[in-house]
């Protein structure tokens, strides 16, 4: 399966709850899809200099949105699902 938080979700369950090896394979250099940041780095003059300032972007926060409190989402129905909830 892929390596983003579907195939992820996938892994798990066919993993944890039937007992099935499972591979994982990504093509990103970083599992979880959706689901993880990344960083640019920006030249910002101040004056007569210029700096560098690393700004972090979370490309998929609203993947832990419904994880606190019922009715959860389905990615916290899966962690349940798996023992990690």
């Amino acid at each position: 399966v892929g390596a983003g938080i579907g195939g992820l979700c996938a892994g798990s369950i066919l993993n944890t709850l039937y007992g099935m090896k499972v591979g994982v394979y990504e093509s990103h250099y970083l599992a979880g899809g959706c689901a993880h940041a990344f960083e640019r780095i920006a030249k910002i003059k101040k004056g007569n200099k210029e700096e560098k300032t690393i700004f972090t972007f979370d490309s998929g926060p609203t993947i832990v949105l419904g994880c606190s409190a019922r009715p959860y989402n389905p990615l916290r129905q899966v962690l349940n699902a798996v023992g990690m909830g």
